[in-house]
């Protein structure tokens, strides 16, 4: 006859050592399954600060009037580009221009406001087209009286002919700021001397022809010589 194999004998309850390894044994089993972590708190060691501005240049520019005064308080100043020159209004007569006949135009120049630096005035280029360009020769005066026989003042520029290789730069005048960034500086006064040459023949002033002229005046900051030093 077969023995019947029996279950090992219990021995009784768990002491209670047993019972922690167990439940170590099950949290470890646990941790496999569900995954284990924890939070940290790490120190701050480092940070970034900002600062900023916002800064304006100031504001430079010229602007200038065919009826002005040595005052400014008359006519209209306006800015002129290259594009739409302010045009000179000469003393002519209806016939136009004959030879060896000089005209006078003034011109009142300034800066605008805010304009704060003083700068130098610089008669810097010619463009002329049409007839007698070779036949017409000027000078430009500042800060003089403006006469086409007796001009005064300080000579800004001229040429022998109207090309540009013909142009020679005379003396700078200084244009002052107005007495506030909100006034405008105070003009001068300029006279553009325009003269025919002779009639003689096919080299000489030809009749019936017109001539455009642009003179360029361009005026750079003097260094230092502002509010804005």
């Amino acid at each position: 006859m077969a023995t019947a194999v029996q279950p090992p004998a219990t021995t009784g309850a768990m002491t209670p050592k047993e019972a922690r390894r167990r439940k170590r044994r099950a949290l470890a089993a646990a941790g496999l399954i569900l995954g284990i972590g924890g939070a940290i708190t790490l120190a701050t060691w480092n940070d970034e600060e900002f600062i900023g501005t916002q800064v304006d240049s100031a504001g430079f520019a010229l602007d200038g009037e065919i009826e002005g005064s040595n005052e400014g308080a008359d006519g209209t100043y306006t800015q002129n580009p290259a594009s739409a020159p302010g045009q000179l209004q000469f003393d002519v007569a209806e016939d136009g221009l004959m030879p060896e006949e000089s005209i006078a135009a003034p011109y009142w120049i300034r800066l605008t406001a805010p304009t704060i630096d003083e700068a130098d005035l610089v008669l810097d280029s010619i463009e002329a087209s049409g007839g007698n360009l070779d036949q017409l020769s000027y000078e430009i005066y500042a800060g003089g009286t403006c006469s086409a026989s007796n001009p005064s003042g300080q000579l800004l520029g001229s040429g022998s002919d109207l090309s540009p290789a013909s142009l020679t730069a005379g003396t700078s005048p200084t244009l002052q700021p107005g007495a506030t960034v909100n006034d405008p500086g105070t003009p001068v006064a300029l006279c553009v001397v325009l003269t025919a040459g002779a009639a003689s023949g096919e080299a000489g002033f030809q009749p019936g022809e017109t001539t455009t002229i642009t003179w360029g005046l361009s005026a750079a900051a003097v260094q230092n010589a502002g509010t804005g030093d």
